[in-house]
Formats: C-alpha cells, sequence, structure tokens
C-alpha cells in the first residue's frame, strides 16, 4: 500500500472522529440546555408555593439534614411499601441520608415530610371525605410543628375547596406559618414572606378509584402517582407543562392537554403520553437537587447518571424516554 494511500485512510478516519465528536458534543450541549432549561422553569420560573400562599422562586431545603419522612399510619401496605422503595432511590441518586417510618405526632419536627395517601376504596364519596380528612391531619401535623395561626381556619377552609380538585399536590411550609394573614392572603393580598427556606412539607395523594379501570392499569397509576408527586416535593420543583417536555420528564404530566376527559379514559390517556416513571433528566435532577449546572459539572452528573441508569435495577426509572 503506497504512502498516499495511507495518508487518505488516516485523514478519512480522521475526520470521520472529528464528525462523530462534534455530533456527540451537539448532543450533550443539547441535553446540557434542556436540563438548565428544566431546573430554571421548574424551580424558578414556576416555583412552589411556600406556607401555599406566595409564590417563591428561591426556595431551597438543606442537603446535609437527614430528611425525615412520616407517611400517615392509614396508608396501605402497598403503598408504603412503594414510599420506602421511591425514597430509597431518591437517597440513592441524590446522597442525602433519608428515614422513612410510619406517622407519630411525638415525632415530628422540622425538616420532615408528611405522607398522606388515600386507600384504594370503590366509594364515590371517599374523595370528600377524605379531603375532610386530610385537612385535619394537615391541621394536626403543622400544629405540632408550628405555634398555631390565628387565622389557620381560614387556610384550612380554603385548604379543603384546592385538595377536592386534586389527584395529589406537595405544599411546603416553614415558620412563617403562624405569622400569616389568611385572611388578607385569601382575598389577594402579596403577603410578603421573610424566610424562603422549606422546612417542612405535606404531600397529600388522593387517587380515585375507578370501577371500570382494570386492576394493573390502576395500580400503575397509583405507583406513577406517588413517584410525580414525592419526586417533586423531593427536589421542589413545580410542573413543567410545555410540549417541549413531554415524555422526557416526569414533571410533564399532560394533565393541561386532557380538557374535560374524565374516570378511565383520562388515566390511560395520561399512562400512554405521559412518563410514568423517572426519565434521565429527572435522574439527573435528583442527583442534584434540580440545581444549575455549568458545562463541566453537568459533564461529570451526565457521566454519573448513565452509570446509575445502565446498573440500577429499580422499577422507577425509566428506559423509554
Amino acid at each position: 500500500m503506497s504512502k498516499s494511500v495511507k495518508d487518505t485512510g488516516f485523514l478519512c478516519i480522521t475526520f470521520a472522529l472529528f464528525v462523530l465528536a462534534l455530533i456527540y458534543y451537539h448532543k450533550l450541549y443539547k441535553e446540557y440546555s434542556l436540563y438548565n432549561d428544566l431546573s430554571y422553569l421548574s424551580t424558578e420560573k414556576y416555583g412552589v408555593l411556600i406556607n401555599y400562599i406566595h409564590r417563591n422562586s428561591y426556595a431551597t431545603r438543606d442537603p446535609n439534614r437527614p430528611l425525615k419522612v412520616y407517611v400517615d399510619e392509614t396508608v396501605s401496605a402497598d403503598d408504603y411499601r412503594t414510599l420506602t422503595d421511591i425514597y430509597s432511590l431518591y437517597a440513592d441518586l441524590s446522597g442525602q441520608e433519608i428515614e422513612v417510618s410510619r406517622f407519630d405526632i411525638k415525632h415530628t419536627d422540622e425538616y420532615s415530610t408528611y405522607i398522606i395517601v388515600n386507600k384504594n376504596i370503590t366509594d364515590h364519596d371517599i374523595g370528600h371525605q377524605f379531603a375532610q380528612l386530610a385537612v385535619e391531619k394537615f391541621r394536626y401535623y403543622l400544629e405540632s410543628v408550628y405555634s398555631e395561626n390565628p387565622t389557620g381556619h381560614l387556610f384550612f377552609s380554603n385548604l379543603f375547596d384546592v385538595l377536592l380538585n386534586r389527584y395529589g399536590a406537595p405544599f411546603f411550609f416553614n415558620d412563617d406559618f403562624p405569622k400569616i394573614d389568611y385572611a388578607a392572603a385569601i382575598a389577594g393580598a402579596m403577603v410578603p414572606i421573610g424566610n424562603s427556606t422549606i422546612q417542612s412539607s405535606v404531600i397529600y395523594i388522593n387517587i380515585p378509584h375507578i370501577s371500570d379501570l382494570d386492576s394493573a392499569t390502576l395500580q400503575d397509576f397509583r405507583k406513577y402517582v406517588l413517584l410525580q408527586e414525592t419526586f417533586q416535593e423531593f427536589v421542589v420543583a413545580s410542573d413543567v407543562e410545555l410540549e417541549s417536555y413531554l415524555g422526557i420528564t416526569i414533571l410533564n404530566d399532560r394533565d393541561y392537554l386532557l380538557g374535560n376527559l374524565e374516570g378511565k379514559e383520562r388515566i390511560e390517556n395520561i399512562m400512554k403520553f405521559a412518563s410514568p416513571k423517572l426519565c434521565f433528566l429527572d435522574v439527573l435532577m435528583a442527583m442534584t437537587m434540580a440545581n444549575k449546572l455549568s458545562y463541566a459539572e453537568f459533564l461529570y452528573y451526565y457521566i454519573k447518571a448513565e452509570i446509575f441508569c445502565l446498573t440500577t435495577t429499580s422499577p422507577f426509572i425509566s428506559e423509554e424516554c
């Protein structure tokens, strides 16, 4: 083989490698942009409700504190098992120490999460009854952590109306809770919040029983709602209801596209088109606690997340996003 042929072959291989490197760099940079945009949208632009009154873009949780997760004593054994598996995954991803236990009012304190989940009961009035019970448990929990709010009855009355219309939602609190004038806040006043650090949270989950939905799909839907609501609470992120994020993050549940669909049709539509498990972007969010990253930081976590997704046996990580 002549030298010129060898040189030509070498140049072709070098050029091909260069093109592949450019393609991979472009792919990585697109992922980098998607991740940082998702972080910004979910934690800053949309944000979360601190004390369930005022949208705050600077909500934080101390990642160095052990997170205590209290699961209400009425939660079924199956749901409790699912929740312990989910928080085990969050601990693996974030490196944070997480303790999960059944709820005991004597042990509630700041920097804890309290989870209320209804049981899979066919009674159609159970949603109304469960919302009433949940509000009382909210009150019991919050007033054991903080002192009573003089206008708290207005807060809990307003909360009841909100819970009737939700499958689930995380609510965040801190020691401003006893001081907020809920009469003014509910009337529309912008109530300033001095403390933007999250100290406690409550996750409300009310999954309806749909009689004509097969049991396997209903169980999958229960696991999906448990995963989505706990994930939002864990990384302190809101829904991101944009088409560009549909199917690539659990934070887009497609609910906003379903209009008046109800019951079986609505749930099947969510399970078919939304992501019922954590996608790669969500894995990155849990590892970084949704912080924005430099490109160098992103590369480190990207490799770490790739290795995790390739080696994990968790049933809550999607291979299809």
